[in-house]
């Protein structure tokens, strides 16, 4: 399975902008560098004409331009290793990689390989939904991460005492760099309280709710699965939601209202949104 790399070229429009454009067709994750924005997608959804016209919709020939290649699975991590900066989140969780050294120890080390897959804690929205996750209480909870990637927001639930996490994704690649990355992080015992699975919210088991549910993943995905998502949150629960911009946190809201859900707390960073609603 080969994904498709795209660099997009602009000059006076923010990255943020293109990938609002760009964010309702396939991509699945985002890095943004001084050369410009990159964007990753499966090599069997890139359709050129339409992200051409997409773009040509948006902004002129002068203002947005992009290249790509493909990039085969086998050399994903030689990319990726060439990129990734461990991160540190409010000085309490560190995601790094195995090939770094820290010049100190952190409460919460969590080991990353991405490969493909989204949640690497570059991402503001990765990284405003961990800072949620250490205001909230996980003891003994039990947590589904819906859209999981590599599996650190599920994992970090865990480190901090939760009980069963269920991790579910509907890519392969990020099904299965969840299962690795789960080795990496736990023993064996630990392990045993991880469930990952690969589907959509329709797959998860029918009759197990949760007292946390993660979903970082895109506006649309949320919206088509409030009701779904409703009904698997036991009361008095908490859904750490993101993947959206801050324009978007009124549709949000409104939806989760309706059914019977409290903002909580909201975090924002570069234009990116995440909330903390409870049942």
């Amino acid at each position: 399975m080969n994904y498709i790399e795209v660099t997009f070229s602009h000059t006076n429009i923010d990255a943020d902008v293109i990938t609002a454009v760009i964010n309702e067709l396939p991509f699945e994750s985002f890095l943004t560098k001084e050369t410009g924005l990159v964007a990753y997608i499966l090599e069997s959804d890139f359709d050129q004409e339409t992200l051409k016209n997409c773009i040509q919709e948006f902004f002129s020939k002068q203002e947005v331009t992009f290249t790509y290649k493909v990039i085969e699975q086998q050399n994903w991590n030689k990319n990726w290793e060439s990129n990734f900066e461990p991160i540190i989140v409010d000085d309490k969780i560190a995601l790094i990689a195995t090939f770094h050294k820290l010049d100190k120890n952190y409460p919460i080390q969590l080991f990353i390989d991405p490969k493909m897959s989204f949640g690497t804690g570059h991402h503001e929205t990765t990284y405003t939904i961990l800072q949620h996750i250490l205001k909230i209480d996980c003891n003994n909870k039990n947590v589904l991460d819906y859209g999981s990637g590599t599996g650190v927001l599920g994992f970090a639930t865990k480190k901090l005492g939760a009980n069963k996490i269920v991790l579910i994704d509907y890519d392969e690649w990020a099904y299965e760099n969840c299962l690795e990355n789960t080795s990496l992080n736990f023993s064996e015992t630990d392990v045993e309280d991880f469930t990952i699975l690969k589907g959509t919210v329709k797959n998860l088991p029918k009759n197990e709710t949760y007292d946390i549910i993660l979903a970082n993943i895109t506006k649309n995905v949320i919206l088509q699965s409030v009701e779904e998502l409703t009904s698997k949150l036991n009361s008095g629960g908490s859904i750490l939601l993101s993947g959206f911009y801050t324009s978007d946190n009124n549709d949000i809201l409104n939806a989760f209202e309706k059914n019977g859900f409290t903002l909580i707390n909201k975090k924002e960073k570069n234009k990116w949104s995440s909330l903390h609603l409870k049942k």
